[in-house]
Formats: C-alpha cells, sequence, structure tokens
C-alpha cells in the first residue's frame, strides 16, 4: 500500500525554516551585489542626468523582472511538490480505506461463516430424523437427499471461509474443476428456490470449461449470482445460465429477466456493503464473488445495458489448447 514518509513535525517544521532563511539570504545578497555592481557601472560612464534616470529606470524594471522569475521558479517547484503530495496521500487514503473494508469483511465473513456452519450442524442433525418419513415418496426422497448435499457442502465451505478469513491455508486444495459441471449442480440446488420465485432456469453449457480453483469456492461465486438473478426476476421471470470457454478463458454467464442495473453502479455495486436491495441486502454476496474469482487469477463484472443484467464471470482455463486442436 503507497504511503507518504513519516517525518516527525518538528523536523518538518525546522527544515521549512532553514531552508525560508537560506533563500531569503541568498536573495538579499543577489540583490546587494546587482546594486552595487550596477551603481558602480553607471557611475564609470559619463551621462546627462535624462540619460542617468533612464538607465535607474531600466535597472528598476531589470531588478523586478529577474525577482520575478526567481520567485516563480520557487513558487512552481513548491507547487508541483504540492500536488505530488498531495495525489500521494490520495492514493494512500484510497489504498487506506480498502485496506478496511477488505479487512471488515474478513472478520464479517468469519463470523458469518462460523454461525453459519452451527446452524447447518443443526440442520443436518434435524434432517436425519425426517428422511426415514420420506422414504416412501420419491419426490420428497429426492427433495431431501439434495438438501442433505447441499448442507454438506455449505458447511465445508464454511469451514474454508473461516480459515481464510483467519488467514490459514485452506483445508481444500485447489485443483481442475469442470466450471460446466459447477454450473449444473448450482442450477439444481437453487432449482427449489428458484421454483418459490415462480422463475425459470435456463442453462446451457459447452465441453471443456475445466479452470484452477477450489470447487466450495467456485460453486459459492455462481451460487451467489444465481441467487442474486432468481431474487432479481421475482415472480415469472427467466435466467439464463451459460458457460463456454474461449482459447485462454473460461466464461460463465448469467443474465436476469429483472429491472437491471445502473450504469453508474457497475463497478460500485462490488464494494463491500453496498446493496440496491435496501434491508433485504447486505451488499457482502458480490463482494466475495468478486473477491473469490480474483485469487484465481479471473474477474466478474456486470455486462452491458439489459434487458435485465449480466454478470459474467472469467477464469483462465487449466489448459490453453481447446479440444480438438493442434497445440
Amino acid at each position: 500500500m503507497p504511503s507518504l514518509r513519516e517525518v516527525p513535525v518538528e523536523d518538518s517544521a525546522g527544515t521549512a525554516k532553514r531552508k525560508a532563511c537560506k533563500v531569503a539570504l541568498g536573495y538579499g545578497l543577489a540583490a546587494a551585489a546587482y546594486i552595487v555592481a550596477s551603481s558602480l557601472l553607471v557611475g564609470e560612464v559619463a551621462l546627462d542626468p535624462h540619460d542617468h534616470a533612464l538607465i535607474e529606470t531600466l535597472k528598476g524594471i531589470g531588478f523586478v523582472g529577474v525577482t520575478a522569475l526567481a520567485l516563480g521558479w520557487l513558487v512552481h517547484r513548491d507547487y508541483r511538490a504540492l500536488i505530488g503530495a498531495k495525489a500521494e496521500l490520495a492514493a494512500s487514503a484510497t489504498a487506506l480505506a480498502r485496506a478496511q473494508n477488505a479487512a471488515t469483511l474478513s472478520v464479517v465473513t468469519g463470523a458469518i461463516a462460523h454461525d453459519m456452519r452451527n446452524l447447518l450442524g443443526a440442520a443436518k442433525t434435524n434432517l436425519e430424523f425426517v428422511e426415514p418419513a420420506a422414504r416412501g415418496d420419491p419426490d420428497a426422497s429426492e427433495a431431501l437427499a439434495d438438501v442433505r448435499e447441499s448442507l454438506g457442502r455449505l458447511t465445508e465451505f464454511a469451514t474454508d471461509l473461516m480459515a481464510r478469513a483467519g488467514k490459514n491455508p485452506s483445508e481444500f486444495p485447489a485443483a481442475d474443476v469442470d466450471l460446466a459441471g459447477v454450473a449444473r449442480d448450482c442450477v439444481r440446488l437453487t432449482s427449489l428456490f428458484a421454483r418459490g420465485h415462480q422463475c425459470d432456469i435456463a442453462l446451457e453449457v459447452e465441453s471443456d470449461c475445466t479452470v484452477h480453483g477450489r470447487r466450495q469456492e467456485l460453486e459459492c461465486a455462481v451460487l451467489n449470482l444465481l441467487m442474486n438473478a432468481v431474487d432479481a426476476s421475482d415472480r415469472k421471470g427467466r435466467v439464463s445460465v451459460s458457460c463456454a470457454r474461449t482459447n485462454r478463458d473460461v466464461l460463465l454467464s448469467v443474465r436476469d429477466s429483472g429491472p437491471g442495473v445502473p450504469l453508474e453502479l457497475a463497478d460500485k455495486i462490488f464494494e463491500p456493503f453496498f446493496t440496491t436491495k435496501g434491508s433485504r441486502g447486505n451488499g457482502i454476496g458480490l463482494a466475495v464473488t468478486r473477491g473469490l474469482v480474483r485469487s484465481y487469477g479471473g474477474d466478474v463484472r456486470l455486462s452491458g445495458p439489459g434487458p435485465g443484467a449480466e454478470f459474467v464471470l472469467t477464469l483462465p482455463a487449466s489448459t490453453l489448447t481447446p479440444p480438438g486442436s493442434s497445440p
């Protein structure tokens, strides 16, 4: 983080005072030498009173001009230094604000993960009492199986978040992950949530969408985008999810049929604790998503104007050569 050099106030004041004394002394000596030299030179030349007055006037004009140039140079130098210090101070303030936001987000994330893991443990225990009653109903058994799988993944992710918030290495190593498969699983896991909002989710994925990362974190990022999209689409809406790859990157797009995001908020919505949902949001989801994706060398951005809002997640492909092409 850029920072200004730490200089004690007393040393700065003393330096400024010594510098001012040197400038004043140098200016006084130069002015005195100029006056004496010019007077002696004029005195040695025989001039009538009219010419003498003209020479003195020119001397005064020259003295004022030289003085103005000297002062202008000093002011310009100090003003340029002041502008540089101001820019450095602004950069330091911006970096400090970002660091404070990141630190606050880390603490909040750790606290949320801790409470979430405890609640998930209780939910898994309660689920064990419900499962026997649903064994005769295939639909209910399938729904409960999805719930158990979701609870298990969320517990793993909460544990991983707690480790990262505490600056400890994650217990889940990074590996090659099929982002298309992550998208399919996330769509399946949010199907009940989407059904409750009367929202349809359309999925279109390509093959060879392999990226390098932790599956738990990638699922969290995609789930955040999906949940936001379903919430924005609300009643009888539609969410489109696609996953494809270019030569170097894998792109995952989530588009909703909601009101969209104003262009002036395109970057601000990724700031921690900024939300357009009012009391229904906390401003953490997109910030966490971008942080996770950027930790793998990718990014998340809001695409161009609507209809609706489209978030595009970009990650480096694990292999640079698409299938079927020569290396």
